[in-house]
């Protein structure tokens, strides 16, 4: 019998690395925050939102892809099929990751201007590798991803993150002390991205992995056009649907700034908006790269139980998913909320002026309501992909782009809000999404109010009882030591209440007996 994909094993594995790589994330970027200010900051931004946007495109759809048809062609016992579409991927998109570096590259100029942050050229240009290199690594990701082995890709970003921090902020401090221009310090930062991604490509290339399965050996039927159209007809939906997050960040990068200046703000002054409303964003996302994770492992699992036919726990593993990213959402969102400005003047007050860290505390209790709709479009975006229907994605996600550019445009323009307006059509934009995604969800598991109940109950108790403990010791100690301490109680609560009403965050082994062979490629 084949090695069946873990859920909460794997979901473990990414999760724990998505943890190491946000810490990893913040201690890259809210040093860099200090360095940069507001407005290089801001200036790293458009580079990085691009970047991503270009990268979704390019590679976001590969690994979800790969991973859906290894698992498949595993449980049917083909593992010729697996060797095919592993090489086929591996030509194609590194093709198609090429190009986007290329574009990059070659198109810096006119990116920069188009998106309002001429300064932004030489920070675009030195971004342009990565997208090239990640078009490599996904594949390989993928792969392992396919048999429930998220242990590589889990390292890999590990060595991916810890290579943009050292080599990204090590170069963004050397070009400050040198007097060297705020736009080239952020160019020197965002380089740490492509050098990271070349440490991630060498531990693929020198790091051996085994993966577990026993199946007969056969070679594979499909041809190289074949396969790519196999793996096209995956990529392309699974792409779009999850450039969602990217698309958000250019639509910021182009509107904000445009919008802004558009009603007599200058482009200094929309820059530094933009750049605040950058710091309370980085934290926005947090939560979302847990549920992400937790998204990743859920893809095979469906995939091969929807092969096998397995209905009644198909409906399981996507109800106990759904359940788990609320909870880290809900969660994540009742946190955030009742400390935003404590957290970021914690991590942002030594470097950044007071009003920045007032107006990004503000911004963050706005997006904190868009972060359980954000893990809810994650989960449902794996469920509908993982069990054939991959275009519902792509349509919710157009509705949610159109909700965003306009509420964007309008809200900016008012005065009462200007950048607090960017926050509440993020809102929106998700909102709309998940909403769609559910109404249509083939086989709900059950009603969304009583798979909320139990992360609804943990994520209150959480939030209670760390502002009431932030309240507590801010009277006795500092501020920076209360929010310290406020967190590490909301922590404890959380995993407290979360075994208390039995909603299982670790992994259950499986009882029959594994036999593990690589299959080479």
């Amino acid at each position: 019998m084949q090695n069946r994909p873990d859920l909460i094993r794997g979901a473990m594995h990414l999760a724990g690395a998505s943890m190491i790589v946000k810490v990893i994330g913040a201690c890259f970027k809210i040093p860099l925050g200090a360095v940069l200010g507001p407005e290089g900051t801001a200036i790293f931004s458009v580079a990085y939102n691009l970047y991503a946007f270009l990268l979704v495109l390019a590679t976001a759809g590969v690994p979800a892809a790969v991973s859906k048809l290894v698992a498949q062609f595993a449980a049917k016992g083909k593992p010729g099929e697996i060797s095919r579409v592993v090489k086929t991927a591996r030509l194609c998109f590194g093709c198609v990751g090429l190009l986007g570096s290329l574009l990059l590259l070659f198109g810096a100029e006119w990116f920069s201007c188009a998106l309002g942050a001429p300064s932004a050229e030489n920070a675009i240009r030195a971004i342009s590798p990565a997208v090239f290199l990640v078009s490599v690594l996904s594949v390989n990701r993928g792969y392992y991803q396919g048999f429930g082995n998220m242990l590589p890709t889990a390292m890999s970003e590990v060595i991916e993150a810890a290579g943009k921090l050292v080599l990204g902020l090590s170069l963004a401090w050397w070009l400050r002390e040198t007097g060297s221009p705020l736009s080239v310090q952020a160019a020197g930062a965002i380089g740490g991205v492509s050098l990271g991604c070349v440490l991630s490509c060498l531990y693929f290339k020198f790091v051996p992995h085994g993966v577990s399965m026993a199946m007969s050996r056969e070679i594979g039927k499909l041809g190289l056009w074949s396969t790519f159209k196999h793996l096209l007809s995956q990529v392309i939906p699974i792409t779009a649907a999850a450039s969602v997050i990217g698309l958000v960040g250019v639509i910021d990068s182009a509107v904000i700034m445009k919008t802004l200046q558009s009603v007599g703000i200058s482009q200094s002054r929309a820059m530094w908006m933009f750049g605040t409303y950058t710091y309370a964003a980085n934290l926005f996302n947090l939560p979302n790269a847990l549920v992400t994770a937790l998204a990743v492992s859920l893809i095979p699992v469906v995939a091969t139980n929807t092969v096998e036919q397995k209905q009644e726990l198909l409906r399981k593993t996507e109800g106990r998913s759904l359940e788990l990213g609320l909870l880290i959402a809900l969660t994540g969102a009742a946190g955030l909320g009742v400390l935003s400005h404590p957290i970021l003047s914690l991590l942002y007050g030594s470097g950044v002026e007071a009003s920045a860290i007032r107006l990004a505390g503000d911004l963050l209790v706005i997006l904190c309501f868009g972060i359980p709709p954000l893990a809810l479009v994650t989960v449902t975006n794996a469920i509908h992909q993982a069990t054939g229907r991959v275009g519902l994605p792509v349509l919710s996600m157009l509705l949610g782009a159109a909700v965003k550019l306009a509420s964007n445009r309008i809200l900016l323009r008012i005065p009462e809000f200007h950048i607090l307006g960017a926050a509440f059509s993020t809102v929106l934009c998700y909102t709309v999404i998940a909403g769609v995604n559910w109404i249509f969800l083939k086989e709900r598991p059950a009603s969304l109010l009583r798979i909320c109940r139990k992360p609804l109950f943990v994520a209150f108790c959480t939030g209670f009882f760390a502002k009431l403990t932030f309240m507590c010791m801010n009277v006795a100690f500092s501020e920076k030591i209360a929010v310290v301490l406020s967190v590490l109680t909301g922590g404890i609560t959380f995993f407290w209440l979360a075994s208390l009403v039995k909603i299982s965050l670790f992994p259950k082994k499986y009882a029959e007996k594994k036999r593990k062979v690589r299959v080479n490629f």
